[in-house]
């Protein structure tokens, strides 16, 4: 195997696990020092919303329920709770 064979084995080996590992960057270059440089670079952002929960009305009851998995298929979880 060449040298050049070598390095483009190794190119293409980071890029596949840098896919993997962050499936949500769009554009990963295809050179191992552009993926570094793309590494030390990278800040992932992190979103939220308050949500403050509310007693129901007089005379109804309340169902609050949640859901979470990961993966499409892959392990998954829900709750509910009931209040009056």
């Amino acid at each position: 195997m060449s040298r050049h064979a070598m390095d483009m084995e190794i190119n293409r080996n980071l890029q596949m696990m840098a896919k993997l590992r962050y499936p949500l960057i769009q554009e990963i270059p295809s050179m191992w020092p552009m993926i570094v440089k793309l590494f030390e670079e990278y800040t992932h952002s992190i979103s939220y919303q308050v949500i403050k929960w509310k007693f129901p009305e007089r005379g109804y009851y309340k169902c609050n329920s949640d859901g979470a998995c990961k993966g499409n298929p892959g392990p998954s979880a829900c709750g509910f709770c009931i209040r009056n």
